[in-house]
């Protein structure tokens, strides 16, 4: 939540609703038997406790999701580092390959 109340400003309030309440396809996490991944930027904050918090999914949703994180991006993680990027998705598939 943290990240909506830095930049809430910049939001619409259709916007905002629309993010917290309209945009939630989480439900369908419950029809798939596989592993999920969802990558992240980390805000530039590597050592902030609370980030998987602040993405404000439900415990079903958590559950499914491997999340890994990508460190120094925030919304354009190809863009603002994509070596991490890169870097994060060869772990993944390193992983799946063993």
């Amino acid at each position: 939540m943290k990240m909506f109340q830095d930049e809430r400003k910049y939001y619409t309030p259709e916007l905002f609703k629309e993010i917290q309440e309209d945009f939630d396809y989480t439900h369908y996490l419950e029809l798939l038997d596989q592993k999920v991944y969802a990558i992240y930027g980390d805000r530039n904050q590597i050592e902030y406790e609370r980030k998987i918090e602040d993405l404000n999914l439900p415990i079903s949703a958590l559950e499914k999701l491997e999340i890994r994180f990508v460190h120094n991006a925030c919304h354009m993680i190809m863009l603002e580092n994509p070596e991490g990027l890169y870097a994060v998705l060869k772990s993944i598939f390193d992983e799946l390959s063993v």
